[in-house]
């Protein structure tokens, strides 16, 4: 909390600290809040009937404050559904280890019981399952010889100080709708997904080998099963997915060295403003991990696409004639590629 208060100081900073709240009313952090002159607030929800009515009186007063991001630091309670999608898209927390893995408590004896080679923090959104909601940023450190709990937690604790204002002020300035907020996409993220697929697939029917006739008759399910099995990674602005891009590496033993990007595309209004840029980069900063070149097919016609491709590293091996037949109209395609190595 201490990080994030340092942080909100700074005249550029996106966000400002409405208020501190916590179910503690000897907590040590609001004291410390009072002593930089933001507003404090207590409940103890022992003196509550039911977790229906602390949560109430808790938005209540979020809601006074005027709160547009409510973002936990060592809040011990489990939320409710209610209350997380109250504030869905909007009620971060800080965790402390990379997940999906290690979840719950007791993160560091985890990893060094499980013989991780890293450990680190991550900031998600809340979602009702527990240190299930989506990823905005991670932070590792190596797991040292020697390292015990005390240590290692230690060594995780300064990256979570760096870390946390960083995620805030990323979730800050997409809901203001100033710069777009990149994040792999999840099973959560079905529904707007299929939303944004189908649009791209009537606005630019020749930039997908898909078309929308046949991806309209998908249920949510299906994309939901799209998002989980393939790296797609998601633009959001304003608390609205604005774009995406996906990645998947190609499963054959003989060509598992390569992988394809796919699925490319952002919203008229969300255009001009470095939204696809950031969206290939976070799939091309995935990709280093898994391949050693990228793959992808560019409509010749598509003079923006290629020259941002070919600003990001990408090389046209050849032409495609009449790769994609669409509305009776045949289109030759580029071929590019980007070598890691």
């Amino acid at each position: 909390m201490s990080a994030l208060i340092a942080a909100a100081k700074a005249g550029d900073y996106p966000a400002e600290i409405a208020g501190v709240f916590s179910n503690d009313p000897g907590a040590r952090g609001l004291a410390i809040a009072a002593a930089d002159g933001i507003a404090t607030a207590a409940l103890a929800h022992r003196d509550y009937a039911s977790k229906a009515a602390f949560e109430a009186a808790m938005t209540a007063i979020l809601e006074g404050w005027q709160a547009d991001i409510v973002a936990l630091a060592g809040f011990m309670r489990v939320l409710s559904p209610e209350f997380c999608t109250r504030w869905a898209g909007r009620l971060i927390n800080i965790h402390p280890s990379l997940l999906p893995r290690h979840k719950g408590l007791h993160t560091h004896e985890q990893a060094l019981a499980d013989g991780s080679v890293e450990h680190g923090c991550t900031v998600h959104f809340v979602t009702p399952g527990m240190d299930e909601g989506p990823t905005i940023a991670q932070a590792s450190v190596a797991i040292l010889a020697g390292d015990t709990p005390d240590i290692l937690g230690a060594r995780v604790l300064v990256e979570e100080h760096k870390l946390y204002p960083r995620a805030l002020a990323m979730v800050a300035a997409s809901l203001a709708g100033t710069a777009p907020l990149i994040r792999r996409l999840g099973a959560a993220d079905a529904a707007a997904y299929r939303a944004i697929r189908l649009e791209a697939l009537q606005d630019a029917p020749t930039a997908f080998g898909s078309s929308y006739e046949a991806e309209c008759t998908r249920d949510l399910a299906e994309f939901e099963s799209t998002v989980t099995r393939n790296y797609i990674a998601g633009a959001w602005l304003g608390g609205a997915l604005v774009g995406t891009a996906g990645f998947h590496r190609l499963d054959a033993t003989k060509v598992a060295h390569r992988g394809n990007i796919w699925g490319v595309y952002v919203r008229p209004e969300a255009r001009g403003h470095g939204v696809a840029r950031a969206l290939i980069a976070d799939v091309l900063a995935f990709a280093r991990t898994q391949v050693e070149q990228v793959h992808l097919c560019v409509v010749t016609d598509n003079a923006p696409a290629l020259r941002l491709y070919e600003h990001l590293g990408f090389v046209s091996y050849g032409i495609e004639p009449r790769s994609l037949l669409v509305d009776g109209r045949y289109l030759d395609e580029h071929m590019m590629v980007l070598r890691f190595d």
